[in-house]
């Protein structure tokens, strides 16, 4: 029992003790000061420069922050350049143009976000993501083909901090990638947004879509539709008419899906004739749902053919590309 009492009085004045005397006590900096270092010194990590760059240079690292610069650099393999004097560079049009001289083209608004100005494989670029259809990236995947993708994503962290979206990739015989996806005014960064999403309120289609470059824990499915180059071509003129149409109406939960970025990518299938059991959309989730059975039976006719012997790679094309009754 002493033993026991002995223990326990240890134990606490090693407690109380610790409150007062531990070894950081007089070094901790306040939470404002040590979140901020810690937010810089992140950021100068994911750009892969110098810490001192960003102290000497407080409205680049705003800039950067504020618009989310670091993800598009991150997915697009750009970098960072720094000067001798210790100037940084941001890619703009496919050349890398220094701070001082960036400032001077890209204007920002009153809250530091940019203006007639996006991101793409050519780095800052002129033009708005609701006025044009830009060329996001190039790829090699789909070889000389036209193709449409039909992309789907959602995180674990939940509906009010990143709902599930979709959007859509037309993609060239060249390889150029042209994404975009349908949006509120108002896009959904917390539960204070989520009482507008419910109610009509202006919608836009975004070009690229904001969640290619969102590099959070997403699921991902992606299915490739082929597209003859005439078909490209129209949905592409298709989609830059309704762009330039600001009639339309967003609402998270709108009838039958046809007011949200599901409901979109219902009239895009529409316009092409593509008609298959399923693919008229109400969420992002049935989308999902039809993509894995399309995945399957893709698999499942894939394996069929080459269980025989007399067979070529435009049949396996065929249905890797294809959909299971469709009429295209």
């Amino acid at each position: 029992m002493r033993n026991l009492l002995a223990k326990s009085l240890v134990i606490l004045c090693l407690g109380v003790g610790s409150l007062y005397a531990t070894p950081h006590s007089q070094s901790v900096a306040p939470p404002e000061q040590s979140t901020e270092n810690l937010s810089r010194q992140a950021l100068a990590k994911c750009l892969k420069i110098d810490i001192q760059v960003l102290e000497a240079h407080p409205n680049f690292e705003a800039f950067v922050l504020k618009n989310g610069v670091h993800r598009d650099m991150f997915y697009h393999g750009h970098r960072v350049l720094v000067s001798d004097d210790g100037m940084p560079s941001l890619v703009y049009r496919g050349e890398q143009l220094a701070w001082s001289d960036f400032q001077e083209i890209v204007d920002v608004d009153e809250a530091g976000a940019v203006l007639e100005h996006f991101y793409t494989y050519e780095g800052f670029v002129p033009g708005r993501r609701d006025e044009s259809l830009p060329i996001f990236e190039l790829t090699e995947r789909h070889g000389d083909r036209y193709v449409l993708e039909l992309v789907t994503n959602w995180t674990a962290q939940g509906l009010l901090v990143r709902p599930a979206h979709a959007w859509m990739r037309l993609v060239d015989n060249k390889g150029g990638i042209t994404s975009f996806g349908f949006y509120g005014e108002c896009l959904l960064s917390g539960a204070s947004e989520f009482v507008r999403l419910l109610t009509p309120h202006p919608g836009y289609i975004h070009s690229p879509d904001y969640c290619e470059v969102w590099y959070m824990p997403y699921e991902t499915l992606t299915i490739p539709i082929e597209l003859s180059e005439e078909q490209y071509h129209a949905v592409r003129e298709y989609v830059a008419e309704m762009q330039r149409d600001h009639s339309y109406t967003y609402q998270l939960f709108g009838g039958h899906g046809g007011a949200n970025c599901a409901g979109f990518l219902n009239h895009i299938l529409e316009f092409l004739g593509i008609e298959n059991e399923g693919t008229y959309f109400v969420f992002p989730s049935h989308i999902a749902a039809w993509q894995k059975q399309v995945k399957e039976w893709r698999r499942k006719e894939l394996a069929q053919l080459r269980s025989g012997t007399d067979y070529t790679t435009e049949d396996e094309d065929a249905i890797k590309y294809g959909l299971p009754g469709a009429k295209v």
